[in-house]
């Protein structure tokens, strides 16, 4: 919008361009996985990051559900969660608090990284059902 090459979401909720990007800034690069380990080992900071991005996160599901009249509360509803920050130790439980503090009852999430092997891309995944179904 108005020229922008990125939403300004992206700059708090990602994996790489939110969260490494403000590590970055405080304390020099370092890949997600290492501030992950960060977090482990007692970093409030990183822990922080991780909440700030599922607070995001949690938001544009549920401004997108109401935009598009979905109903999150339906258990027949699935939020799939996939790549970077969802592997993140209890991120999806922080965006299913969150929701659920926002509509009264628990979400559906699905995370992709417990299905599979790690080299499972639920993207392609996707599509070549798409695909195979639409034939």
């Amino acid at each position: 919008m108005y020229g922008a090459t990125y939403l300004c979401l992206d700059k708090i909720g990602s994996n790489k361009s939110g969260i490494e990007a403000q590590w970055e800034a405080r304390n020099g690069y370092m890949r997600a996985r290492d501030i992950e380990d960060r977090f482990k080992e007692g970093d409030i900071f990183a822990g922080e990051l991780y909440d700030h991005s599922a607070l995001v996160v949690a938001h544009m599901i549920v401004g997108t559900a109401l935009a598009l009249e979905i109903d999150l509360s339906n258990k027949a509803t699935a939020i799939v969660c996939h790549g970077g920050a969802f592997k993140f130790p209890n991120y999806g439980d922080r965006i299913q608090q969150i929701i659920e503090k926002h509509i009264g009852s628990m979400p559906n999430l699905i995370m992709t990284h417990a299905y599979g092997s790690k080299d499972t891309n639920a993207c392609l995944d996707g599509a070549a059902l798409a695909a195979a179904i639409d034939f």
